[in-house]
Formats: C-alpha cells, structure tokens, sequence
C-alpha cells in the first residue's frame, strides 16, 4: 500500500502511570526484598547513587524516580522497570530485561543491552542512542522524542505503535523487521542498515530521497557508480 491516508494518531501514544511516589533511599534501605537471587525495590527515589542497585546481579524496580545515576560497568545487574522515571543517567552498558510504563529523559544509553526486551508504554526524551542492543526485542507503545539513535542493532525487532519526534536515525539496523503502525514521519534524519522489508512503517513524501538508496539495495538494484563508466563496452 504505498499510499495512504492517515488517521491520526498513526501510532498510539505509551500509557504512562503518573508521577511516583518515593521516599529518599536512606529512610528505605532496609525495606528492600530479595526472593530467588532477585532484589525488589519499590517507591525509592535514587539520587547520585546507584551502589544499592549495583550491589545486585538481578533488580526489579517498581515506582522509582532515578536521577544523575550511573547504572553499567563492571558490575552490571539485569534491570527490569515498572513505572519508572530516569533523569539525567548514564545507562551505557546497562542491561534491561523490561521496561513498563516508563520515562527515560536526557539519558545516555551508549552500548546499552536491550536485546530479547520488552518495553511497553515507554518514552525515551533527549537521550542518545549508540551501538544500542535491541535486537530481538518487543516494542509495544514507544516513543523517541528528540533522540538520536546511531548504529542502534535491531535485528528481529517485534514493535508495535511506535514513534520517532524530532529524532535521528542514523544505520539502524532493521533487518527482519516485523512491524505495526511504526510512525518515522517527525524524523528529523534516516539511514537505515540491512533493510528488508518495512511492512507497518510510514514516512512522509519528503522522507523517501533520504532512503532512495537503502530502498534500492534492500530490492536487489544495482546502481553505477559515478565515474565508473567504461568507454566502449556496451552492445555492438
């Protein structure tokens, strides 16, 4: 269908909880539970530190706001959040299992470990994306709002209702892409790597240049160089 009228919105928008509720982490240090290698930790507000989470190998967040965190080094744990809001972190190499009802603002996920996740209702916002991991991965009601997402592998990735405001994206791999209502209209920027099919994406007339030569290759087309030309060859 390569024309199509939209009603809007293309994509639906992530169904964000409302702010958490937190208490400082020195009046809930002792309320954290462990059950089968997993620390649980609800209702905390984190700030400049991160060595409570860091002290774990799995942690499951609940209600949390994380502000001016550096969570992923040599000691990362699996992180799974639910009804989240991260502020100003350095999440490179961090690892997520899921994101649910979450907000990631300002954020630097450099090297971060998505693959095999699952975010559902997210917003990333003003956060850098490079040599991002998400393959395989489920996307479910996701927005990026003026992010940039550089050299991202998202090889298999299963997304649903997401969208792209006033983002970069610069090859990103979207290789075996099984998509629904994927909305690349408000990119600012496209280059895709290792495109096959983008069944359930929309983007505007303007946009089709920028991946006039993506589309090209991904469809078997071969393409002369400039300049490459060779004088008599052609047919007698």
């Amino acid at each position: 269908m390569p024309w199509v009228s939209v009603r809007e919105p293309f994509a639906s928008p992530p169904r964000l909880a409302g702010v958490p509720r937190t208490r400082a982490l020195a009046e809930a240090s002792s309320d954290f539970d462990v059950l089968h290698g997993r620390a649980y930790i609800t209702g905390v507000a984190f700030d400049g530190d991160a060595s409570v989470i860091a002290a774990h190998d799995d942690v499951e967040l609940d209600s949390c706001t994380l502000s001016d965190l550096s969570i992923g080094g040599d000691r990362t744990p699996d992180i799974t959040a639910h009804r989240c809001v991260f502020e100003s972190c350095d999440l490179s190499r961090s690892r997520f299992r899921e994101l649910r009802q979450c907000r990631i603002s300002g954020s630097k996920l450099t090297g971060a470990d998505l693959s095999g996740a699952e975010l559902i209702d997210v917003v990333f916002e003003r956060c850098v994306l490079h040599l991002t991991q998400l393959r395989i991965a489920r996307l479910q009601r996701v927005v990026f709002s003026e992010c940039v997402l550089r050299e991202v592998d998202a090889f298999e990735l299963t997304a649903e209702d997401v969208a792209f405001e006033g983002s970069e994206l610069e090859r990103v791999n979207l290789d075996r892409l099984r998509g629904a209502r994927i909305d690349l209209r408000g990119a600012r920027s496209l280059s895709f790597e290792g495109v096959g099919r983008l069944d359930g994406c929309i983007i505007a007339d303007h946009q089709l240049h920028d991946l006039a030569y993506e589309l090209a290759f991904a469809a078997g087309l071969a393409i002369e160089r400039p300049g490459d030309a060779v004088p008599g060859t052609g047919p007698a």
